[in-house]
């Protein structure tokens, strides 16, 4: 057996791992198909995100998609991870509301909505991390973890400080410039910005 064909063995039975461990669905793609955009970054910028600038794992202080680029190129395999949350019945009932808009939503019910991330986003964090320790622990010692929307470790982050949690924070997919929407659809998984019930987030870990 070849190292890339026990690469592909390893990433499909960290996948198992990975479902097993809580996610809704885990699916091994090959590291180029990773799409990067640069114009990610400009969505942080417009409309202004709340995190850009003010989180150590979100631009301008994570890696430009230009360099990130570069890393992509040293990695074979890409580990897709992707969990899913319920809204609560009254959010979801609001997110599907005739006419209901963004910032409606966030000052009628913001505190719900952030809750419920805070949850989800807590799970998908701890299963990549646990499959980059599994890969990394058994040799692939480059293996690193990415994670879906803001870092959330801390309740509020001091990017003149350094980071409190240095060995278990990881910077978003989007931070570093992924397309994490036509990367998701392209490998045949769910990916959709409509209104729906639950919250789907996607985490990658890549691997080589």
């Amino acid at each position: 057996m070849s190292s890339l064909q026990r690469l592909r063995a390893y990433a499909k039975e960290l996948c198992e791992i990975a479902v097993k461990s809580g996610a809704s669905k885990a699916k091994p793609i090959r590291a180029k198909q990773v799409i990067v955009d640069e114009r990610v970054l400009l969505k942080c910028r417009y409309p202004p995100c709340n995190w850009y600038g003010q989180c150590l794992m979100c631009p301008p202080f994570t890696p430009s998609p230009q360099e990130f680029s570069r890393y992509l190129q040293k990695y074979r395999y890409a580990l897709i991870i992707q969990y899913e949350f319920p809204y609560p019945h009254e959010l979801a009932t609001k997110i599907k509301g005739n006419g209901i808009t963004l910032p409606d939503l966030f000052r009628e019910m913001g505190h719900k909505l952030e809750n419920s991330m805070d949850m989800a986003w807590k799970e998908l964090h701890k299963i990549v991390t646990l499959i980059e320790r599994e890969a990394f622990n058994q040799g692939y010692y480059f293996a690193t973890g990415l994670i879906a929307t803001s870092c959330r470790l801390c309740e509020k982050c001091d990017p003149n400080m350094p980071c409190k949690h240095p060995y278990e924070a990881r910077p978003s997919m989007e931070s570093v410039g992924i397309d994490v929407y036509t990367t998701v659809k392209k490998a045949g998984l769910e990916a959709t910005f409509e209104p729906r019930d639950k919250i789907t987030l996607t985490g990658l870990v890549l691997l080589d």
